[in-house]
């Protein structure tokens, strides 16, 4: 196999997703809020995976999210494996489509998938739907440890753990000026 030669130039700013799992409903605002302004100091994309099932219990959420442009992307209806079932994975799709235009007001171009579970069925049914699914990622800390040396197209961390939020601000400090 020939290892592909990453052009780190390509990496910067713009070029990777910080993707920021298992928003939904039950969401802590404060938290929520706290984390995005780290974003805005540092001029970075704020990217949320949503767990859309139940997202219209959240409308100070939803105002939020709309009113700081984060990008709003499907993680999933219900948190389930998606490679368990073709059919659940469509009507999921389907389903957080929906649910994000309507509350959002934008449509989702992303599908990061829970647990990064990904297969050529579940990237096909995405495909399908005008969807791109991206199971690949890093986490904060792996992207810290390689100074943001990474081929991974996604920078994966949890707004509600403590220690993805302790290394966020040095993680999008190195991608601004690295």
């Amino acid at each position: 196999m020939i290892q592909q030669k990453i052009n780190w130039k390509e990496r910067q700013k713009g070029k990777q997703i910080w993707r920021d799992d298992d928003i939904g409903h039950m969401t802590d605002l404060k938290k929520f809020k706290e984390v995005h302004e780290i974003f805005k100091k540092y001029k970075v994309t704020h990217t949320i995976a949503l767990i859309c099932k139940d997202i219209e219990k959240a409308p100070k959420l939803i105002d939020y999210i709309r009113k700081n442009d984060i990008s709003v992307q499907i993680h999933c209806w219900d948190h389930v494996d998606f490679k368990n079932s073709a059919l659940t994975l469509q009507e999921d799709l389907l389903n957080c489509s929906v649910a994000i235009e309507k509350h959002f007001k934008v449509a989702p171009k992303y599908v990061f998938p829970p647990w990064n579970s990904a297969d050529e069925t579940s990237i096909g049914i995405a495909k399908e739907l005008d969807l791109i699914m991206e199971p690949e990622k890093i986490s904060l800390p792996q992207y810290i440890r390689t100074k943001g040396h990474v081929k991974e197209p996604v920078i994966n961390f949890h707004y509600w753990a403590y220690e993805h939020v302790m290394l966020l601000d040095a993680a999008l400090n190195i991608y601004v000026n690295e």
